[in-house]
């Protein structure tokens, strides 16, 4: 686990990530879902699906990423039927694209989420529900900032990250 996160701590960033958005894309579907079911004609409802689809696509691209990252490598220059891993170098291709769609697709959930169109949030919140934490918040005795808050710190880590490598 050290290797990874010394080396690799995009994919363990996205893997660890996995988790929240898969649970994300269910809560979503079912408010989606019933938001259609009580009312049809809520002004709200079609950005409400564009949140949604983003989500999907976002969760979709997480998966293919993490698919890759998980596919070993084809060293052979042989075009033989029975290799069918990628080179090397079209792996690092893939890898790069996929970020680039990721990175597009959390800044897009980033600012629907600011503009408060997300499916499923609770609009009843009260006092009483700021005692309930997370498995996250529980366990976080770093100090450090919620999941959202190391999201946009890695996102634009990762921006910059990717601008560079492009160059």
């Amino acid at each position: 686990m050290r290797h990874i996160e010394k080396y690799d701590p995009l994919s363990l960033a996205l893997a660890r990530d996995w988790e929240d958005i898969a649970y994300q894309v269910v809560e979503t579907s079912a408010a989606v879902k019933q938001v259609e079911q009580e009312s049809p004609d809520d002004p709200a409802l079609g950005l409400m699906h564009l949140h949604h689809q983003t989500l999907l696509s976002y969760a979709t691209a997480l998966a293919f990423y993490l698919h890759l990252q998980s596919t070993p490598t084809n060293n052979n220059t042989s075009t033989s039927s029975g290799n069918l891993g990628p080179t090397p170098a079209e792996a690092k291709r893939l890898r790069t694209e996929v970020i680039a769609r990721l990175l597009t697709l959390k800044q897009s959930l980033a600012t629907l989420e600011d503009l408060g169109f997300v499916a499923g949030e609770d609009d009843d919140f009260d006092e009483s529900d700021e005692d309930i934490f997370t498995d996250e918040e529980e366990g976080d005795d770093d100090g450090e900032g919620g999941s959202e808050d190391w999201w946009s710190s890695s996102v634009a880590e990762f921006g910059g990250a990717l601008a560079a490598r492009q160059n």
